[in-house]
């Protein structure tokens, strides 16, 4: 299990890695799933609580709570009717953000027991101060939240926005990202709880009947593909093949 580290624990010193590959592609950083709310800037070693950034999510843990994500490659080809691959590729496109309900007030308390829980007693952190951290920490997130969704709302960034084909429903939204149930209903109907990198790639230059298009998207899938996901929309859009394929190395 992963330790939790804050800006005032000495950092541990690291074994190099010599057997790197210099050439391999760079995927998505995995982060805990279970603080996915909180946001991730990165904080002053000497810095107050008062004045300091707050630590990022991929800092913040604790028991059951740090659970990385394997980013898996993968393209997905939609090929049908000039009209209907069109009628497709403007239906999925999207901001790329799921718009879940926080609950900052249980994240903010929960922070502040897992500090209280190691840092009094250590000396580095008074109980007050444990509760000043987890305020300012529920505050930064709350604002970069606000700003995340209004920035999203008439974004269509995205190219393939899972949420904008397969909306996830009011009630699941509620439950919030960490949810059992909400998670469950991810795998459930998309295959996958998030995608990143999303990209539209080239068509290739072969020749198509007349009145044939195609599109091709690549991205980076969260532990599994969309293979529910492309299984439902098949069946909404019966005119179009849908065709998932896993890629070694990078998506695009």
């Amino acid at each position: 299990m992963t330790e939790i580290r804050f800006p005032w624990d000495e950092a541990p010193v690291r074994p190099s890695r010599s057997r790197a590959k210099p050439d391999a592609p760079k995927r998505p950083r995995g982060r805990p799933k279970q603080v996915r709310s909180v946001g991730r800037d990165t904080v002053g070693s000497t810095a107050t609580l008062s004045q300091a950034e707050l630590p990022g999510a991929d800092r913040l843990g604790g028991e059951g709570a740090v659970e990385h994500t394997e980013w898996l490659p993968f393209r997905l080809a939609v090929g049908g009717p000039a009209e209907m691959v069109a009628a497709f590729a403007a239906a999925a496109e999207g901001p790329g953000v799921t718009p879940w309900q926080i609950d900052f007030a249980a994240m903010e308390e929960d922070v502040f027991h897992r500090l209280a829980s190691r840092y009094p007693r250590t000396g580095r952190l008074s109980l007050e101060g444990c509760r000043i951290f987890a305020a300012q920490l529920r505050e930064r997130s709350e604002d970069r939240h606000r700003r995340v969704r209004a920035a999203a709302e008439a974004s269509r960034a995205r190219p393939l926005d899972l949420h904008a084909l397969l909306p996830v429903p009011a009630a699941i939204l509620a439950l919030g990202p960490d949810h059992p149930d909400a998670r469950r209903w991810l795998r459930t109907h998309w295959g996958t709880e998030e995608l990143r990198r999303v990209q539209r790639l080239p068509s290739s230059a072969g020749r198509r009947p007349k009145g044939q298009a195609a599109l091709h998207f690549g991205f980076f899938a969260a532990d599994a593909g969309p293979a529910a996901a492309v299984r439902l929309l098949t069946k909404t859009w019966t005119d179009l093949r849908l065709d998932l394929q896993p890629v070694a190395g990078d998506a695009g």
